[in-house]
This record gives C-alpha cells, structure tokens and sequence, in this order.
C-alpha cells in the first residue's frame, strides 16, 4: 500500500515538474515577443534580430503569438536587408494562415511582403451532379418497318451525372484531376405507319426508348488562369467507362376501327463492348470561399466505339416482329453541366506578378 502510495506521489512530482517548465518557458517566449515588438518599434533592428533568435531557440509560443512572432521578425529582417530571408519567412506564414487578411496594426513591411502572395489549396475532394445531355451517332442502320433507308432520329433526350473527384495541384496552375463518375442516358424514337390488309386500314405506332448506365474512371490535365476568389479553368484527358446495363423498351400500338392492341417488352441488351473508352474536354468555374469552394463546369466526352451488339438480339422472335423492334448499333457523346463543391486542403503558395524569392 505504501509503495503504490509514493508511486503516486512521484508521478505527480514528475507531471507537476513539466507542467511548471513548460509554462516557465512559455511565459518566457511571452516576454521575448514582447521584447522584439519593442525593439522593432524603437527601430533597434539588432537587438531585435537576437531576441528572435532566442525566441526561435526556445520554441515554446502558441498558434497566436507564433504569427505576430513571424510578423515582427520578417519585418525586423527587411528592415536590415535581409530581404531573401524575410520573404520567405512571409510565405511560410502564408502557407501556415492561407486565409488571414492584415490587420491596421500590423508591422507595414510585413503587409508590404504579404500582399505580394497568396494562397492556393494543393488537395480538393469534391462532390458534383447534373444533367447529362446524349448526342447519339448511329454506326449501323437495322431495318425499321418496310422501309430500309430511314434513317431514325433521336428525340426525347435526357441523362444524369455524379462525379467524386480529386484534384491536386503539384505546380501553380496545372492541376491533375480523378475520381469516379456515374452517367445515365435515355433516348427514343418514334416511328409511325400506315398499311391496308384487305378492307381494313391500320395505323401502327412504335415507341422504342433505350437506356443506358455505366461509370467511368477520368484523368485529366487541367490549366487554371487565376487562383484568386474566381478561378476558370480548362480540362482535356480521357475516361475508362464500364458499361453497367444497357436495357431498351418498345411500345407497338396498332389501331383501327375496331380495336386497339398495346404491346410492351423490356430486353437487356447484352452489350458487346462492356469496356470503352472516351475522349473528354471541360471548363470549369470555381468560386473560392476559404476552405470551400463552389463550382460549375461543362463537360464533353466522345465515346471512341460503339457500345451495344443489337445483332444478337435477332435470335429473338419478339424482338424482330415486322423487324421493327432491332436496336441500332450507337456510339454516344455526352455533354454533361454539373453544379458542386470542393473542399479544400494542403495550401501552397504563389507569388505575384513573378515577385518573390
């Protein structure tokens, strides 16, 4: 009992002890920083320069008083001609407080050197959807109906689009952006006839809709004009898209004057090419609040090769009656408008108008 009673008793000497000299010290780096704001101000620039140094040996400053530390002493270092060695003192401090704006108090060499860079975040993670816009290019025309010239045209277009990205700026204003996105495009024809078995007329109306849904994996390069509160910025590179379904439906009404008959299937479409690839261009408009930034950009990619092999479809009776229902063979190009948010970390810094060392 005794002994885990002086066992306690030493360790509270010991946690006490460092307790006292951590505080001895900090309350030393208070007085110091307080001795190099005065020796600043009364223009004692070398004595100044000491009583950083001794400041600097002794470490032990908070987050507060270690920034009015690196504004004096920056300050002290211009003032003396070391202006290499306060310049990138200053940038250090940019990098350390990316959004802090100067203060009438502060030491004027110190806003002087401040004003000369600014910073940008290295690391984005964002978060973006929108509307996905389908361009269709048909690559082999099936027979549709009684006539195999027409050429089908592609109306009642629509998508979606979600995006997860990284971007990292390794240099200035190029940057290298990944992530994963997810598209989805629908799109149909119409087609309408008119045939005459004996006395009888009747009007036949098909409705063919497709859908699609794959993700892709982008990279691309990325060039931005401005790292301020606006920043545009252009994006070329490509996508890895991986076909998830591709599924289409048909709708065959035939009318006269008796009766009216509705017909309905929904097939997948058993893709050929489950992997494509695509080539993309962007342009992109971020607006910089801090930490967060707020974007919209435009996308577009051109898939490289058709995506569907409707040809296996024929061995289906259903899918051919009158031949109407054969998919097209498509290749697709996608304009996507995506509205989203990044969140910002790891800032670097840049100089303005080439200043700096």
């Amino acid at each position: 009992m005794a002994y885990k009673v002086l066992k306690i008793l030493i360790l509270t000497v010991i946690t006490s002890a460092y307790a006292l000299s951590v505080k001895a010290q900090s309350d030393t780096s208070n007085v110091l920083l307080f001795d190099l704001k005065r020796f600043y101000n009364a223009g004692k620039y070398f004595e100044a320069r000491k009583t950083a140094e001794k400041i600097r040996q002794n470490g032990k400053l908070s987050s507060e008083n270690n920034a009015e530390y690196m504004k004096y002493y920056s300050s002290v270092l211009r003032e003396s001609g070391f202006e290499t060695e306060a310049d990138s003192l200053v940038r250090v401090f940019v990098a350390k407080n990316p959004f802090y704006k100067t203060a009438q108090q502060d030491p004027l060499p110190f806003q002087e050197m401040f004003s000369n860079f600014y910073a940008y975040p290295k690391f984005s993670i964002g978060f973006s959807a929108g509307i996905c816009i389908p361009e269709v290019t048909v690559d082999t025309v099936h027979v549709i109906g009684n006539n195999e010239q027409t050429e089908p045209s592609y109306e009642n277009v629509i998508g979606a689009s979600f995006e997860l990205s990284l971007q990292y700026r390794p240099i200035k204003p190029l940057s290298i952006l990944t992530g994963i996105k997810y598209y989805f495009a629908q799109y149909s024809r119409a087609l309408i006839q008119n045939a005459e078995i004996g006395m009888m007329n009747f009007d036949y109306e098909l409705i063919y809709k497709e859908s699609t849904h794959f993700v892709a994996f982008p990279l691309y390069v990325g060039y931005a004009f401005d790292l301020g509160k606006w920043t545009p910025e252009v994006f070329v590179g490509g996508e890895l898209d991986l076909m998830v379904k591709a599924n289409y439906e048909t709708y065959n009404e035939i009318n006269d004057s008796q009766q009216s008959n509705y017909y309905k299937s929904n097939i997948d479409l058993q893709t050929k090419n489950r992997v494509n690839g695509a080539l993309c261009a962007g342009f992109r408009i971020n607006r910089n609040y801090n930490r967060v930034s707020v974007f919209i950009d435009f996308t577009r990619a051109v898939l490289l090769r058709p995506y569907n092999n409707p040809e296996y479809n024929y061995s289906d009776n259903n899918l051919v009656y009158n031949k109407l229902y054969v998919p097209d063979a498509l290749s697709l190009s996608l304009s996507t408008l995506r509205l989203g948010v990044k969140i910002n970390f790891g800032y670097g810094v840049i100089a303005k108008y080439g200043y700096g060392y």
